[in-house]
């Protein structure tokens, strides 16, 4: 290579050194372009340092050659073989560094434009930066909204667990309430069947009903009506009553055996169909007691009934007997006194009393009709208790 070319390398080195920013881009003004144009400016200073070492470089060898050409004396061949030695050495420097400054612009360019890029991504950052901080105060608000939805939703929430707790307190009042009338029912219908029908077996089974179901309910207040049903319950225990199926079933017996009753069987003579006795000779009187003696005359009230008349009054002695036992069943003893009265008579007027079938149903209805029922205990006052309590409720 020849000195221009040395010059020119020098010149452009020297360039170099005197502008190393003149192949980049203006530094950036803006806050958000200062990091890249720093690193820009690393880069380049780096490369302006390169190029001035070779400068100078080229510049010695230069002044060495200045140097020998003002010698008196020309100099040795080996030295010349040096020199040029060193020039092609120093041409491929200078190649070189022509090449690396090449390099270098691209370098630059490159710089440049990845700079740009860089610029372009801070100011894309930038820009989602702006973004993710819209989107994080959009999310707060979303966050602040949901926790206002949860907080009305947890208010809401604790005042339905209110009303449903209200709810289920009313409907426990409410099912207490219905207990409460099921015992009142239970204790009127057994003071009902004990005061009206005598029916002491039914009164007894409504009222232990009544106070089970009584001991169901926790209530402290009903404690007085408890005490009041139970000696009510122990009040009807103690009643000793007749054995009311056992006397139904009796009658029911003796009715079927009304076929075996007996028609009354006397006959009465009428004394006036009697011949007198007279001291009279006649023959008139005497063929009237010869045909007394062939014909017998009766009132024909004295005859025996016929079947059919017979059968007529068994059935209504079975129905008289039919209706007592209802009225047993009732413990009506005024509706059984009244037809035990009616059978007795149609049996004493009809059937032969003698007979011992007949005179069995007669005793069985003089007995029945006989008896006491039991005088019914003072009831009412665990009713009254109850109805008090319902009231006040």
């Amino acid at each position: 290579m020849s000195d221009n070319n040395g010059q020119t390398a020098a010149e452009q080195s020297e360039s170099a050194a005197a502008d190393p920013h003149a192949v980049n881009e203006p530094e950036a003004n803006g806050p958000e372009q200062r990091p890249a144009a720093a690193n820009r400016r690393t880069v380049s200073a780096g490369i302006a340092r390169l190029a001035l070492v070779l400068a100078l470089a080229a510049a010695v060898m230069s002044g060495w050659h200045w140097y020998a050409g003002q010698q008196d004396s020309a100099p040795p061949v080996g030295e010349t073989d040096e020199f040029r030695s060193l020039q092609t050495e120093l041409n491929g420097i200078i190649e070189r560094v022509e090449r690396l400054g090449v390099q270098i612009n691209d370098l630059s360019r490159q710089s440049a434009s990845l700079a740009a890029a860089a610029d372009d991504t801070e100011i894309t950052l930038a820009g989602m930066r702006d973004r993710l901080a819209a989107l994080e105060e959009s999310e707060s608000r979303r966050s602040d909204r949901i926790a206002q939805l949860e907080r009305r939703v947890e208010e809401a929430v604790e005042r339905l667990d209110e009303a449903a707790g209200d709810r289920r307190q009313a409907d426990r009042e409410v099912a207490r309430r219905i207990e409460l009338h099921e015992v009142s029912g239970l204790l009127r219908l057994g003071q009902a069947r004990a005061e009206l029908a005598g029916d002491f077996a039914s009164a007894r089974r409504a009222y232990a009903r009544a106070a089970d179901q009584l001991r169901q309910i926790e209530d402290p207040r009903l404690e007085r009506a408890r005490g009041l049903l139970a000696r009510e319950a122990e009040a009807l225990a103690v009643i000793r009553e007749p054995g009311w199926a056992e006397l139904a079933a009796r009658l029911s017996q003796l009715a079927a055996e009304s076929d075996r009753w007996d028609a009354a069987g006397a006959t009465r003579t009428d004394p006036a169909a009697e011949p007198a006795e007279s001291g009279s000779d006649g023959w008139l009187a005497r063929a009237g007691h010869s045909l007394g003696k062939l014909v017998r005359v009766e009132r024909r009230d004295g005859l025996p009934p016929s079947k059919e008349i017979l059968d007529g009054l068994r059935e209504r002695v079975r129905l008289r007997l039919l209706a007592a036992e209802l009225a047993i069943s009732r413990r009506s003893m005024s509706e059984f006194r009244h037809h035990a009265a009616r059978a007795i008579a149609v049996m004493e007027a009809s059937f032969d009393t003698d007979s011992e079938s007949v005179r069995r149903v007669i005793e069985v209805l003089g007995e029945v009709a006989d008896l006491q029922p039991p005088e019914p205990p003072e009831l009412g006052q665990a009713l009254a208790e109850i109805n008090r309590y319902l009231a006040s409720s």
